[in-house]
């Protein structure tokens, strides 16, 4: 019914160092950086079940990974989340889930132009499934946050934000067939209402949102 933990991540150095790699190449946290998590949940008549919790984490990080030390930038999370899910004796299966993470950065290794700013995201999904054979997803996405010219507006094409913001909007339509138990084809479709920004120009070399939109095709075979 209720789930809790709480626990810390370090960078893995010094006796740990055997569980690390490419220290060279990975952005170092300084200490110990907390993460929790809580979250309830609660079944009923052998067919429903509902889930709503809370996690977070805050990170303290080095901006050169070659210098252990100086001033660092910090990321603090804070999410919520839920679940709702019905698997019952009949044809049909649903679920829907939704997650909002909200996070608070501040920069004071000058590594951004302001010195403090917020991103948040929020997803939703839900799920139908008939027989355990046919189903469908639909998902919806977004992303806002500070503009900040120094952290998003890389003078790049594609990744870059002329407007220096990172807001991005999108949708995900996603089938399935599993004609055995073993074999699963999926065809996913995600699509940009917004990226970075803008619908249109948004890394100013005259690139769309809906360039951005991709079809994905998967066969799955367990053996």
């Amino acid at each position: 019914t209720l789930y809790a933990e709480i626990g810390t991540y370090r960078t893995a150095d010094k006796a740990f160092s055997l569980f690390g790699a490419g220290h060279e190449q990975e952005l170092r946290i300084k200490g110990n950086n907390p993460y929790w998590r809580l979250a309830l949940q609660r079944e009923w008549e052998g067919k429903h079940s509902a889930m709503i919790g809370t996690y977070g984490m805050d990170v303290r990080r080095f901006a050169d990974p070659l210098v252990n030390s100086g001033p660092t930038d910090r990321f603090r999370d804070i999410a919520v989340d839920a679940q709702y899910q019905y698997i019952g004796a009949t044809d049909h299966r649903y679920s829907a889930q939704v997650n909002y993470i909200r996070e608070k950065q501040t920069f004071d290794s000058g590594a951004a132009s302001n010195r403090s700013n917020t991103l948040s995201s929020l997803k939703a999904k839900a799920t139908y499934y008939y027989r355990n054979e046919y189903g469908i997803n639909a998902g919806w996405f977004m992303t806002k946050g500070t503009p900040d010219e120094a952290l998003y507006n890389n003078g790049e094409p594609v990744s870059g934000s002329a407007n220096a913001s990172p807001n991005s909007t999108g949708y995900i339509l996603e089938l399935n067939w599993l004609p055995r138990r073993d074999l699963r084809f999926v065809v996913q479709y995600t699509g940009y209402d917004r990226f970075n920004g803008a619908r249109n120009n948004y890394d100013g070399f005259g690139r769309s949102a809906h360039d951005n939109n991709n079809l994905f095709l998967l066969v799955w075979w367990m053996i």
